[in-house]
């Protein structure tokens, strides 16, 4: 077993993101810096993140600080707060994830192998999930640490109220094709389709990608030509279908998804995903308690959500309420 423990360098150099198997690039000093450059925008910008394992060190994917108004900023923050998969990374570096082993993976296994692992773990049995979490959000706005109970029922809703101390500050709903965010300090209520969301943070997907995110299993588009190697310990999955770049990262014995990476081609958007603290859970098997969410677009800019459960309920319905008071003002 190796241990994991994920960091933030922020003064590594920058590298280049190859999201296809091939040979590591050269390491200096034990690390290898990330770097990615999106269209008109200076090395200056970006951050790095590692991978430590055991000692040894490895890139992830980030994204970069990009610019926007006020206004835009204000309105990405009602919704990304809400939304586990629309959080991106920030420019600055602090946070550390609780330590976490890995089982390493010695022995190669062919792409078509590996996929079927994953599908075969994937938690198709779960219709719903409610939860209570600690949230962290951070952006070029700047960070929060709050509380948020969470309900999702499969195919239909995502519900999320977001707390801090003790008071309701935002509540959720995320629907196949809408997002409707109330916030209960401004007295304000915003909605907006999800295809909207989907291009503005150029996402290969919208609900069905928020659902695989929710349950750590891997959404991988049928015209996605992936090949199989083994990096940092993990076998690896990755590949491109023409429109974005993919690479996941699967732990040996278990067969359970601890990074996906999606790089838009065209723009350079990134969407990044980590899962770790894997326990047994009751209705799931083996279920991730931690995620962390990165998204860079060169439109809207970078922020990042990490998510922590503290308890979690597998298909034990819940009631909940989403009313849109009269007063609220609407924002467009």
């Amino acid at each position: 077993m190796k241990k994991m423990i994920f960091e933030e360098n922020s003064c590594g150099a920058p590298a280049q993101f190859n999201p296809t198997p091939g040979p590591s690039p050269k390491r200096e000093g034990g690390i290898i810096p990330l770097r990615l450059k999106p269209p008109n925008s200076g090395y200056d910008r970006f951050k790095s993140l590692v991978v430590k394992l055991g000692g040894e060190q490895a890139p992830l994917p980030l994204g970069a600080v990009a610019g926007g108004g006020a206004d835009t900023h204000r309105v990405s923050t009602q919704l990304t707060l809400l939304l586990f998969s629309l959080l991106l990374l920030s420019a600055t570096c602090r946070r550390r994830v609780p330590d976490d082993t890995i089982t390493p993976a010695t022995t190669p296994l062919s792409a078509d192998v590996l996929i079927q692992k994953l599908r075969q773990n994937a938690p198709e049995k779960i219709n719903t999930i409610s939860a209570h979490a600690r949230i962290y959000a951070e952006s070029e706005a700047g960070a929060v640490e709050a509380g948020a109970n969470l309900i999702w029922i499969r195919d239909s809703v995502l519900w999320v109220n977001i707390k801090k101390l003790g008071i309701e500050a935002v509540r959720a709903l995320v629907t196949p094709d809408s997002v409707i965010v109330l916030n209960r300090l401004e007295k304000t209520v915003q909605a907006k389709g999800l295809d909207a969301l989907q291009r503005e943070y150029n996402l290969p997907e919208g609900f069905p990608l928020l659902q695989h995110l929710l349950l750590a299993s891997a959404w991988i588009a049928p015209d996605l030509h992936l090949q199989a190697d083994i990096k940092d310990s993990l076998h690896r999955l990755a590949g491109t279908n023409g429109r974005y770049s993919a690479d996941y990262r699967v732990e040996e014995g278990a067969f359970v998804l601890r990074q996906a990476t999606f790089l838009q081609q065209q723009d350079a958007g990134l969407l990044g995903l980590q899962y770790g603290q894997f326990k047994k859970l009751p209705g799931a098997g083996v279920f991730p308690y931690f995620r962390r969410i990165e998204i860079f677009s060169p439109e809207s800019g970078t922020a990042r959500l990490e998510i922590e459960f503290t308890e979690i309920e597998i298909n034990v319905p819940k009631p909940y309420r989403f009313e849109i008071p009269d007063h609220y003002q609407r924002m467009e």
